[in-house]
């Protein structure tokens, strides 16, 4: 396993308690302000969330020449970075809706078709071929989130359900244009502008929808208080190990490591909101990790080739883009 492909796996877990968290913040947001208001709301984290986390971002990379590099960007890197601010704002707004019609486990099994379609859009895309082993492991994954669709939600679909599998086609189109603009401009520039962009455009959508009243709360210093601490966390680190990782592996290696995310997130779920996984989603789990187990076949063959022909310290180090 090589340095990416062990920051893609960092990614994950950290991916992983962005969901169980951002649904423990909700749970136990009353009280924070000083008339009990609830500031933990659905808009305020997903605004000031990543208002947070631009913000961390330009002040910890060089703000100036972070500056000088935004403005100087040509018309097409922005626009291209407004589309991926755009998309990145529908997946967690989906998420964070899903979060009061089902469960963490639900919404972690289900949502693993967006790495999948990822993986498969980018034999298109990027012209990446999948293996035998990789089509045979991400049928596995996919016939999880069957399991899961059809036994662990009463054999019918809900409102839940439909949003996170709808977040998995976003989170696929959000990563093959994120990988496409990555080239155009500077990693913390990006990471910056994808922040920003999705700040705004949360904020101008809901404004309209809502109106400014619905923003009252939304610079209680409490608030940015929690919301600085979840940005750093679950979006600002989350985000810089995924692109710096989404970068130098393949679309079919992101899509393959995806299991360890909803391992993750089920004991996160069980750790932070006492979220006891059914049987028929331990079943889904474990198809999933086969199905990770069977497309990386070839590369653990070759890594226990090598085990015996070598000491474990150079084993480890052994690169692996595939």
């Amino acid at each position: 396993m090589n340095k990416a492909v062990a920051i893609l796996i960092l990614s994950y877990a950290l991916f992983a308690l962005a969901t169980p968290l951002a649904k423990w913040l909700v749970l136990n947001g009353l009280g924070l302000g000083e008339g009990g208001e609830r500031l933990i709301s659905f808009c305020n984290v997903l605004f000031i969330g990543n208002l947070c986390a631009a913000l961390l971002i330009l002040f910890y990379r060089e703000p100036l020449k972070l500056l000088k590099e935004f403005f100087e960007m040509g018309k097409k890197s922005h626009g291209m970075m407004l589309l991926c601010g755009a998309l990145s704002a529908i997946v967690p707004s989906l998420l964070f809706i899903a979060l009061d019609h089902t469960s963490i486990a639900n919404i972690v099994l289900l949502s693993r078709t967006g790495p999948v379609l990822f993986a498969i859009a980018g034999t298109l895309v990027f012209r990446q071929k999948l293996t035998k082993w990789e089509l045979i492991g991400f049928g596995f994954i996919v016939l999880s989130v069957l399991v899961t669709a059809l036994f662990s939600t009463g054999s019918e679909l809900g409102t839940g359900e439909i949003l996170v599998l709808s977040s998995g086609i976003f989170f696929a189109i959000t990563a093959i244009v994120s990988k496409l603009t990555l080239p155009l401009v500077p990693s913390r520039v990006f990471l910056f502008c994808r922040n920003l962009y999705a700040s705004l455009v949360f904020l101008v959508v809901a404004l309209y929808l809502y109106g400014p009243v619905h923003f009252s709360d939304a610079f209680h210093p409490k608030l940015w208080l929690v919301m600085t601490i979840y940005a750093v966390v679950a979006i600002v680190f989350a985000q810089a190990t995924w692109f710096y990782a989404l970068k130098r592996v393949k679309a079919t290696t992101v899509g393959s490591w995806s299991f360890i995310s909803p391992a993750l997130a089920i004991f996160f779920g069980f750790a932070f909101l006492n979220e006891d996984p059914t049987s028929v989603q331990f079943f889904a789990l474990a198809l999933t990790m086969f199905g990770i187990a069977i497309s990386n076949y070839q590369a653990l063959a070759c890594l226990s080739q090598r085990w015996f022909a070598q000491s474990p310290e150079s084993s480890i180090g052994t690169r692996y883009d595939g």
